[in-house]
């Protein structure tokens, strides 16, 4: 959910819980709302999600079959050369 806050207008990413009251017949006579500030927490799913984009373009650029192993020389995974989408990867919106 966003919200305005203050003079500024400036716009806040807000996670908000409403909590009823409720009397003896199930009729609400009371609420309490509970509003978080999450802005900085979406700007950071934001980074990381142009991060993760970006690294997969890479990857995804590399023409050969790249083998990644652990500290004790272990085959951990591999990725096949061309397999992935650098087109439907693009950090196009992305800030450089």
């Amino acid at each position: 959910m966003k919200d305005f806050s203050g003079p500024s207008n400036k716009v806040n990413n807000l996670d908000t819980t409403v909590v009823p009251f409720v009397d003896e017949k199930g009729k609400p006579y009371r609420y309490l709302a509970i509003k978080f500030d999450i802005t900085e927490h979406k700007h950071a799913e934001e980074a990381l999600g142009c991060s993760e984009a970006k690294n997969r373009s890479l990857v995804n650029a590399i023409p050969d079959l790249m083998f990644r192993l652990n500290k004790e020389g272990i085959f951990l995974d591999y990725y096949p050369a061309g397999t992935g989408s650098a087109e439907q990867d693009s950090p196009k919106a992305c800030p450089l």
